[in-house]
């Protein structure tokens, strides 16, 4: 992250990179949801999803 600083003040420059990232994971996170709520993946537990972390 880099910070850029100016007299009214200071931006935060993040990482494109983290940013792609993120957004590929939620992607692929949505399309889970979608795929739960259409039954071609079984429905989990919460405890199941926690123990996958």
């Amino acid at each position: 992250m880099k910070i850029i600083n100016s007299p009214y003040s200071s931006i935060k420059i993040q990482d494109a990179t983290k940013a792609v990232n993120l957004t590929l994971r939620l992607c692929r996170s949505l399309k889970q949801v979608k795929m739960i709520k259409e039954g071609k993946l079984p429905r989990r537990t919460f405890q199941e999803l926690i123990d996958e972390l």
